[in-house]
């Protein structure tokens, strides 16, 4: 079973005054736009698939990780969702974040601590949802435009995806303020 939701009058014409006004949580679709920037991204030769979350994040304590497994991840296992990576970090909760971001304040030393602390990666090789790696992903991508300075994620997609499409209205930063009944950031599902 599915549930769809949209913005509208059943019979009516497209209230597109409030389309216009409003902004739209696009929430999991940006894991299609982080798989379509690491194409590009391949295809301009400035991520190798192969390359592991240990080579992007040599500050993490691999030593003393509970797990040899984890470094060895793979951008094409995030990017095909067959990390064995869990759906969620399992330190999510310590972010505390304000306005209902699960991710926002979420940082480097956080996902450090959460990577080495995990046990194994019991659903490695075999497809398992994870916002967690995703995150992961979007969030190694931009360490490979510039190490030094990486871009935001929201800069990235900007430059790889969005501009090139002529798609100037999509964001990744929610506008609460002109967010559309029932997208606003903290809402509860079903609210």
């Amino acid at each position: 079973s599915y549930r769809a939701y949209s913005v509208g009058m059943d019979g009516g014409p497209p209230p597109w005054d409030y389309l216009d006004k409003h902004t739209f949580e696009i929430a999991s679709y940006t894991k299609v736009i982080t798989a379509f920037t690491m194409q590009v991204m391949i295809g301009e030769g400035t991520v190798n698939p192969n390359k592991t979350i240990g080579e992007y994040l040599p500050e993490c304590d691999w030593d003393s990780a509970l797990s040899d497994d984890v470094r060895t991840i793979t951008l094409e296992e995030l990017r095909l969702q067959v990390s064995g990576l869990p759906a969620q970090p399992p330190n999510r909760a310590e972010t505390n974040s304000p306005g209902g971001n699960p991710f926002g304040g979420y940082t480097v030393d956080m996902l450090c601590r959460s990577l080495v602390g995990l046990t194994g990666l019991p659903t490695r090789g075999r497809f398992s949802y994870s916002n967690y790696g995703y995150g992961i992903l979007g969030y190694l991508l931009t360490l490979t435009e510039d190490a030094d300075d990486p871009p935001s994620y929201e800069d990235l997609v900007r430059e790889k995806i969005l501009l090139p499409l002529g798609m100037n209205s999509t964001v990744v930063d929610f506008d609460d303020e002109h967010a559309a009944v029932g997208c606003g950031r903290g809402m509860k599902r079903g609210e």
